[in-house]
């Protein structure tokens, strides 16, 4: 089952494929041609994010549409907000697991 929001953005109402958001302490983390078991494996793929843990995390992400956006809150479960890069931040505060979703 699919959508399409208001800017003619074709979207899915339901997960088909999720992990474990993981080496943000290292790099940058996304959905891109190097990922073989998602469709299309060109360019950066949007996914939703879901937060694991009880506190709010912020984050550094690029939306779908290539814009960065600085210090995005996350809360408990999974959010609305499209993205398609999460920038390195480091490290994650302890007890936080992320979760990618699309």
């Amino acid at each position: 089952m699919s959508n399409r929001t208001r800017s003619g953005k074709l979207t899915s109402l339901q997960f088909g494929n999720w992990g474990r958001i993981t080496g943000l302490d290292s790099g940058d983390f996304s959905l891109s041609g190097d990922t073989p078991f998602l469709p299309n494996n060109e360019g950066n793929i949007p996914f939703l994010i879901c937060n694991e843990s009880d506190e709010d995390v912020f984050l550094d992400v690029v939306n779908t549409e290539g814009k960065l956006i600085e210090n995005a809150r996350f809360r408990p479960g999974y959010d609305p907000k499209l993205v398609t890069v999460i920038k390195q931040n480091g490290s994650l505060p302890a007890g936080v697991s992320l979760l990618w979703g699309n």
